[in-house]
């Protein structure tokens, strides 16, 4: 499970085969597979939309309150989706997968939520929007971060019972075969 902009592995739950499960259910019943990663996203719908209420309902810095592409005010500026899958990382002998992400995908969402994670700021504007930021709502990230740990517990039991469930559907699948 992922969350952020970018997002960063903010868990160590591990379940082991579900992508092999996965790829099972997909070559066997590609329906079957839709329907698990439905239940998955579902799962996961609750932390989505405590990411969506996390961030402000009006622009946290007067220079965001904009339509622009950066701009609180601009569609979709604070939209929190969740996306199943994505690329494999790799840390040292180990290959993880993410499983589910939340994401806040608006711009202006992830410059609340993330700026300052990676510097402080090159310039006097960014350092600027940066400290403002960090005076609002504290440092990066702002909103995902802790809606996801207060929640995660939950979350991951969630999940893994939808992804238990997948794996129980491609073994009764592969048995009848």
């Amino acid at each position: 499970m992922t969350i952020g902009a970018e997002p960063p592995v903010i868990t160590t739950a591990q379940v082991l085969g579900v992508k092999e499960a996965m790829s099972t259910l997909q070559k066997l019943e590609p329906a079957l597979k839709r329907a698990a990663m439905k239940d998955i996203k579902l799962a996961a719908e609750p932390l989505r939309a405590a990411v969506a209420i996390a961030l402000p309902a009006t622009a946290p810095l007067s220079g965001m309150d904009h339509r622009g592409r950066t701009g609180w005010l601009a569609s979709g500026a604070r939209t929190v989706g969740t996306k199943y899958g994505g690329r494999a990382r790799t840390s040292g002998t180990v290959k993880t997968w993410p499983l589910v992400s939340i994401l806040v995908k608006g711009v202006g969402g992830s410059i609340y939520d993330m700026a300052g994670r990676a510097s402080s700021g090159a310039t006097a504007q960014g350092s600027a929007l940066i400290a403002g930021l960090t005076a609002e709502g504290g440092m990066a990230s702002r909103a995902a971060w802790p809606a996801a740990e207060a929640r995660m517990m939950t979350i991951q039991s969630a999940v893994m019972k939808a992804c238990e469930s997948a794996a129980d559907t491609a073994n009764m699948s592969l048995a009848r075969r």
